[in-house]
């Protein structure tokens, strides 16, 4: 499965070599030329595209592997890896730019983003289970706890509340300097791999874990890190190459699922501000949403024996529109109680 994706790593990190090259010998280093910074507003794009992808490597899972669909199966772990590493960057760079007040409330503030639409998504599904598939109510409630959520493809909730959790505790407590920080986010992301594997969880578990700390770690040395980019091209994207190449000859799965973020970034970095691109930026703002909302569709329409095209674009399409409903209900929800804490009702 993980196989299919190492020839598009490479691809795209020779993709990667060519528009930077090619930037440079446009504007020529006397002209400045600087890498992008790559905000917020450019992430967003990315995050949209790897919601819809996610969908479709979902959905081809249901399929033969006879079939042709079969190689986007591939598509999960690099997705994942990227999404994690999305959220690492956006973490440090946040709490660099607001200092120590952005911790102020972070529990509070993150968690209210993250859980109650995970548990709407999963009370929609527990309904719709329990009443036409036969679900076990008292099992799925069980499952919350035990770390064997409900709603299917939503694991990544739980990782996401871990990481969030450590990012608070690390930069709240450990106040040397910043490599200490990353080596203890390291350091968690380590202990969270073992205990999973102990613990005997599915591999997609843990193999895309480190991507987070690639992400902060880059974050935390964004501007270095451009710099060498600039500076040394070619010789960083072909050591990038020769490790990922490495990691490849030895199935070091989790360690090359680290870096295939940094792969796609690049090109970003070049291309400039995501914001532009109006569409796949608001597509990106319910990115999250659709990673829950297709939990609840893809197994519903897996039933329906439809063809792989049909399903893809349904499953597409109805995954953005429960996505949409669940970001609004929860933002009537919570609109409904700060009118609460204003009037004091």
């Amino acid at each position: 499965m993980i196989g299919f994706c190492y020839p598009l790593v490479i691809l795209g990190l020779i993709v990667s070599t060519i528009y930077v090259v090619a930037s440079l010998r446009r504007h020529g280093a006397s002209a400045g030329y600087r890498l992008h910074r790559f905000d917020a507003a450019d992430s967003r794009p990315l995050r949209g595209i790897m919601a819809l992808l996610i969908v479709m490597t979902h959905v081809s899972f249901k399929y033969s592997e006879t079939d042709t669909c079969w190689g986007f199966t591939s598509f999960g772990a690099p997705i994942v890896s990227t999404f994690f590493f999305l959220s690492g960057y956006g973490l440090v760079v946040q709490y660099e730019r607001k200092g120590r007040a952005y911790l102020d409330g972070f529990i509070r503030k993150s968690m209210s983003k993250i859980l109650p639409p995970f548990v709407l998504a999963s009370l929609i599904w527990m309904s719709v289970s329990c009443i036409f598939m036969d679900g076990d109510i008292s099992d799925n409630l069980i499952g919350f706890i035990v770390f064997r959520p409900p709603l299917p493809y939503s694991w990544f909730v739980y990782a996401l509340v871990l990481f969030y959790l450590a990012f608070y505790f690390v930069f709240r407590y450990v106040r040397q300097m910043n490599v200490s920080r990353q080596i203890v986010l390291l350091m968690f992301t380590l202990m969270m791999t073992i205990v999973f594997r102990m613990l005997k969880f599915e591999v997609y578990w843990y193999i895309s874990l480190f991507a987070f700390n690639i992400g902060a770690m880059y974050g935390g040395y964004k501007d270095v890190v451009n710099n060498i980019f600039r500076e040394y091209t070619m010789g960083v994207l072909i050591a990038l190459i020769v490790m990922l190449g490495g990691m490849m000859i030895f199935n070091i799965r989790t360690g090359l699922l680290a870096f295939i973020p940094l792969g796609i970034i690049v090109p970003v970095l070049i291309m400039g501000s995501g914001a532009r691109y109006w569409l796949l930026s608001e597509l990106g703002k319910v990115s999250y949403e659709i990673y829950l909302a297709h939990g609840i569709v893809v197994p519903i329409l897996s039933l329906y024996g439809l063809s792989w095209g049909v399903c893809i674009m349904l499953a597409e399409s109805m995954s953005l529109a429960l996505a949409i409903v669940i970001k609004r209900v929860i933002s009537s929800c919570n609109s409904f109680i700060l009118l609460q804490r204003v009037f004091n009702w």
